[in-house]
């Protein structure tokens, strides 16, 4: 195990045994799940300033070595329907880790980020974006934190069955930002390097 991505500690509670599994959907090939299609996520309008300034978000064409892909259509409508609503939320789609090798448009999940900036309490901005996406699907061991990595702030991990597999949902918080990626056929901490990695080519200094 990686130095530093180190389990720490169980946050929230897991979901009761007894709730139904979210069922996904597979959309050209990219593995789905309703929890992230139908999560909307709030910030705080006003803006936020770290020690150094602080961070925002820039949606790079290559983040953590993961180039940029195509939205599936979903995804794509998605974030177009919240970017109307007013949403400063910004998504890209990556290729995911396991997959570089795959021609675009082969039927291979892929990596989906959202972020944003203007995050002023990333302690209660994680704790409601986590009580958000169990509204929408049961989170199969809580919540656990890992290191955030250089650029300091939290970094939480959770995971919820999507049709016969498993998706993890990974945010990182700090005072300016918000960074959040899915993905499935990776661990909880598996995923949560990922994102200190993409983590570098997606937030920047203002």
């Amino acid at each position: 195990m990686a130095s530093g991505f180190q389990q720490t500690h169980t946050i929230l509670p897991p979901a009761p045994r007894n709730r139904s599994l979210l069922t996904g959907i597979t959309i050209a090939g990219f593995i789905v799940s309703a929890a992230l299609l139908g999560f909307h996520v709030d910030t705080d309008a006003s803006p936020a300033t770290g020690a150094q300034g602080g961070y925002h978000i820039v949606i790079a064409d290559t983040a953590g070595g993961l180039p940029q892909v195509k939205h599936a259509p979903a995804v794509a409508a998605q974030a177009e329907k919240q970017r109307q609503a007013g949403s400063p939320v910004q998504w890209a789609t990556y290729a995911h880790p396991k997959y570089l090798a795959s021609k675009e448009g082969t039927s291979v999940p892929r990596a989906v980020f959202r972020g944003a900036d203007s995050v002023t309490d990333p302690e209660t901005f994680a704790r409601t974006f986590f009580d958000g996406l169990r509204e929408k699907a049961p989170l199969l061991s809580g919540v656990t934190s890992f290191d955030a990595g250089p650029h300091g702030g939290l970094l939480r991990c959770g995971t919820v069955a999507v049709q016969q597999t498993t998706e993890a949902h990974c945010l990182w918080a700090d005072t300016s930002t918000f960074g959040h990626l899915a993905i499935t056929e990776l661990t909880e901490r598996e995923a949560a390097q990922l994102l200190v990695k993409m983590r570098s080519d997606l937030e920047k200094p203002r």
